[in-house]
């Protein structure tokens, strides 16, 4: 119904959000752009990461559905496309470490260390991110069952590649 809150929790470009919004508005209906980090696990626990951008009234009414969904709400500000801003700086940071992860996990078993001892040493080190803590210990059991889709990563880049042009 025209008023209604919709919140848009993808991960998409600042443009497509404040373009949907435009589009919402036209139809007397109010966005948050409202994009998640987290993933199943945490989005199962209600223990999210949204980082939302919109008038100020149209989150408050939509509180509590986000206090259901989120451990962490970050405000980015009152106009659509300020929330997916801050998710592709979240994804530039999120994807590399997962590569560099890998690839420092690898160096590490070349050169002869046990890799075991260096997901221990990492984690209590200057190095350590939340991705090399969630995604080595899959490594080390040699369980690949897929815990997010590659094509996401292409997508979500290919985003921050675009916005990045768009930013110049």
């Amino acid at each position: 119904p025209k008023g209604s809150v919709v919140l848009v929790c993808s991960t998409v470009s600042p443009t497509f959000a404040q373009q949907t919004s435009d589009k919402l508005a036209a139809l007397g209906l109010l966005m948050l752009d409202t994009p998640i980090s987290g993933g199943t696990a945490r989005a199962a626990e209600g223990k999210l990461s949204i980082m939302i951008a919109g008038p100020d009234a149209v989150m408050a009414r939509a509180q509590p559905v986000l206090d259901a969904m989120a451990a962490n709400v970050y405000r980015m500000g009152s106009e659509p496309g300020l929330g997916s801003t801050m998710k592709l700086v979240n994804q530039i940071l999120a994807g590399s470490q997962i590569a560099l992860a890998a690839e420092a996990m690898a160096f590490g078993v070349r050169a002869g260390l046990d890799p075991q001892q260096i997901y221990e040493v990492i984690c209590n080190s200057a190095g350590s991110s939340f991705m090399f803590q969630n995604r080595v210990p899959h490594m080390l059991d040699n369980d690949y069952t897929p815990h997010s889709a590659v094509e996401i990563w292409v997508k979500d880049l290919d985003i921050v590649l675009e916005t990045g042009k768009e930013l110049r």
